[in-house]
């Protein structure tokens, strides 16, 4: 056997294997379910940095405090705060930010704005109740809602 014959052999022996080494490790990453998040696992006190502070009840609603948001227009400005903060009202539902693990998507707007602006707290340790907002990667623990 020559030996142009026998490198074209390594070389698709060498593409066949990292093909099939692809196609494992892309089965694997998708082939891993992503459990659904449960209303149990979420609702509660979710205490942040500098301050921050979420409130999730079962209804859907929640109380965002000192939250820093990525997007000026959907900070409140306030002599008391930097302008890139939100604290108020705000909606939640299950939803996943794209490449970050399953949580929750707060929906508000600003007081004098029709802008709807949203921020999303990935949940990473479900039992422990810990997570981070998926903008800055600001830290969130949780303490369950009381039962009651």
């Amino acid at each position: 056997m020559s030996n142009r014959k026998r490198m074209r052999g390594w070389t698709f022996a060498i593409t066949g294997i990292a093909v099939l080494m692809g196609g494992f490790i892309l089965w694997i990453v998708r082939g891993t379910p992503i459990i659904p998040l449960k209303t149990a696992e979420i609702e509660g006190s979710w205490s942040g940095p500098n301050g921050g502070h979420i409130e999730v009840r079962p209804d859907g609603s929640a109380e965002l405090q000192h939250i820093e948001n990525v997007f000026t227009r959907c900070a409140e400005p306030d002599e008391n705060q930097p302008s890139d903060v939100y604290s108020g009202p705000a909606t939640w539902k299950f939803d996943t930010f794209p490449d970050e693990s399953p949580g929750i998507r707060f929906d508000y707007r600003v007081p004098g704005d029709s802008n709807l602006c949203s921020i999303y707290l990935a949940v990473r340790d479900r039992k422990g109740g810990r997570g981070y907002i998926t903008h800055d990667g600001a830290r969130y623990k949780r303490t369950p809602a009381e039962a009651g």
